[in-house]
């Protein structure tokens, strides 16, 4: 075949060194990685990105990784709904220090939320395993977005994790309900109503001794600094078992 056919990459392999090594296509190899660019994302801060991110994560397979390059600023006009078992990690300069402005960031341009999972109908398995890595995710601010959320989280159970985010400018930078295991690590929350939002008091909750409860909340290193809201807000009964913020 012609190597520049669309099927090319197919036709050229790839050799790792080592000595167990073994060949491979080169587009085996390339599939590793799943880019938000594959699918059409511009990232220039105009073009919306939408459509092409939420491609990328539907083509996501379990346990995968969705990729979002560095120094692009992704346009998002309406809510991204994720799966379970996916991984979305930004590249780049260290997301959390606000004094860097060369990496990407997740411009949520609409009043809703910007990423939003509900695992209400997902299989046990899909419930698990959701995390955010190194993503900067930015509103307009508050008083133009005044319902804006960085990230919806309902019905989880373990392992939902988001680690070297920064959020900016949001009503609430994350709202969680009838949540299992979120753990919140190495994060900056900043000029947002409510940092954390925590709902336990949802009526399709889970009942623990009798109350609607929003369980095991972990925020470990992380700043938070907001506007005239609150840090971490609990609505209705929950446990927070550990927490080491600013």
């Amino acid at each position: 075949s012609k190597l520049d056919s669309p099927a090319s990459s197919a036709n050229v392999n790839f050799l790792q060194s080592g000595a167990t090594a073994v060949s491979r296509t080169a587009e085996s190899k390339l599939r590793e990685t799943l880019s938000i660019m594959d699918f059409g994302a511009v990232g220039d801060g105009v073009a919306d990105d939408t459509a092409a991110i939420q491609v990328a994560i539907n083509a996501s397979t379990f346990g995968g990784v969705v990729l979002f390059p560095a120094n692009k600023q992704f346009k998002t006009t309406a809510t991204l709904n994720l799966k379970g078992s996916v991984v979305l990690m930004g590249e780049g300069t260290d997301n959390t220090k606000p004094e860097f402005a060369h990496y990407h960031q997740i411009l949520s341009f609409h009043n809703g939320a910007t990423f939003k999972y509900d695992g209400v109908e997902a299989k046990a398995y899909q419930k698990t395993n959701i995390q955010f890595r190194n993503l900067k995710i930015r509103s307009n601010g508050a008083a133009t977005y005044p319902n804006s959320i960085g990230i919806v989280a309902k019905h989880t159970y373990g392992n939902f994790t988001i680690d070297s985010c920064h959020f900016v400018a949001m009503a609430k930078c994350l709202s969680l309900t009838g949540t299992y295991g979120v753990a919140i690590n190495n994060c900056y929350l900043n000029q947002s109503n409510y940092g954390v939002f925590v709902d336990c008091t949802a009526p399709d909750l889970p009942i623990t001794d009798g109350l609607y409860q929003t369980n095991v909340l972990n925020i470990t290193n992380t700043t938070i600094g907001t506007l005239s809201g609150t840090g971490v807000y609990f609505h209705g009964p929950g446990n927070l078992l550990y927490r080491d913020w600013e």
